[in-house]
């Protein structure tokens, strides 16, 4: 039988390296999310260089907010990666964290937002291209998401008329815009789109039709006031009051003073009738041939006593509508729009008189 050989020095050292970095190595970790096509790298993106004034700190501060980013995007937690592109960029900003908040947006189905997002992020990857190279990359990454999202989403245009140089606030689908991109195209989701357009007057709204792939567009003014329209008044160009209340407070006024006619009239018949019985009837005892006369005085009393109280509610009730607005009576029946040869204009309203000219 042959002998076994005596092991040699140097397997054994080979076999208890092997065994101990079996031993010793560290848990395999879960497959990685996958990196969206195209995405930058921590290190392209946060901290390719160190602005002035800023700590190493804030730069790792940054790098963080960016990577984890990253990692809720590939996790399709896009909201988040969202808001962690948002915070990487305030703390460093970056051309391609606007890249990836535009690709964030786009994934949540806020392709408008995205779209919007994507111009300034273009502008500025391309301005910083002119000393960085490696941002053209990002610049041309930018241009292919804008260009898929181009036909998904349309386009308005607004015109803004009779606005001053400040205090004046454009909002398109919660989204205030530049007043420097008032001309411009400016990208809305498909459907109806809200317009908004906030001065010293209120606020003015509008909605417009956008189709996807098309362009709309709409022009608006300030909202118009209860100040303006008295101004206009007093000026001579409208006809001032409510006209909706001048029918009821004429009909009103005139059955009023119809009434009171028609008590006149037959108050006046009825005195008359009575008196010519009178000398017919002494000591109120009347032939039996007057009596037709005497129910028809009374009729015509109790007709007149009627239209006296009617005449009173309709001239009260008309008066009462009157005084609720404010009356250009030259204006009221003087044709369209108030215009009138005259120069001088009668106003009558709650407890006033005015007399108004041009001079």
């Amino acid at each position: 039988m042959r002998a076994l050989r005596e092991p040699s020095w140097l397997g054994l050292a080979v076999v208890a390296a092997i065994a101990t970095q079996c031993l010793w190595a560290p848990a395999a970790r879960g497959p990685r999310p996958p990196k969206p096509k195209g995405a930058p790298t921590a290190a392209a993106s946060a901290t390719e260089a160190l602005p002035d004034g800023m700590s190493p700190e804030q730069k790792a501060e940054a790098q963080k907010a960016f990577d984890d980013a990253m990692t809720a995007f590939g996790e399709k937690r896009f909201g988040d990666a969202a808001d962690g592109f948002r915070a990487s960029y305030e703390l460093l900003p970056s051309p391609n964290s606007r890249l990836m908040i535009v690709r964030s947006l786009g994934e949540l189905g806020q392709k408008a937002d995205a779209y919007e997002e994507g111009l300034v992020a273009l502008a500025e990857a391309e301005a910083a291209g002119q000393s960085q190279k490696k941002y053209e990359l990002t610049a041309k990454a930018i241009r292919e998401e804008m260009a898929d999202l181009r036909p998904k989403i349309g386009f308005v245009r607004v015109t803004v008329r009779g606005v001053g140089d400040r205090g004046v606030r454009l909002v398109v689908e919660g989204r205030d815009v530049a007043r420097s991109r008032w001309a411009e195209l400016l990208a809305a989701d498909p459907g109806k789109v809200r317009v908004e357009l906030f001065t010293a007057e209120g606020r003015a709204t509008q909605e417009v039709d956008v189709r996807a792939g098309a362009e709309s567009s709409l022009t608006i003014e300030p909202a118009k006031t209860v100040a303006q329209d008295g101004a206009r008044g007093a000026g001579g160009d409208s006809q001032g009051g409510n006209p909706q209340l001048f029918v009821p407070a004429a009909i009103t006024g005139g059955i009023g003073v119809v009434g009171l006619v028609v008590f006149g009239v037959l108050g006046g018949l009825s005195d008359a009738t009575y008196r010519d019985l009178e000398g017919q009837c002494p000591n109120n005892n009347c032939p039996r041939e007057l009596e037709s006369d005497m129910t028809h005085a009374r009729s015509q009393q109790t007709i007149g006593n009627v239209s006296a109280v009617v005449g009173a509610i309709g001239l009260t009730a008309g008066a009462v509508l009157f005084a609720f607005g404010e009356w250009d009576i030259v204006g009221l029946f003087s044709g369209a729009e108030g215009q009138t040869s005259s120069q001088a204009r009668l106003r009558v309203g709650p407890g006033t008189m005015s007399l108004q000219g041009k001079f």
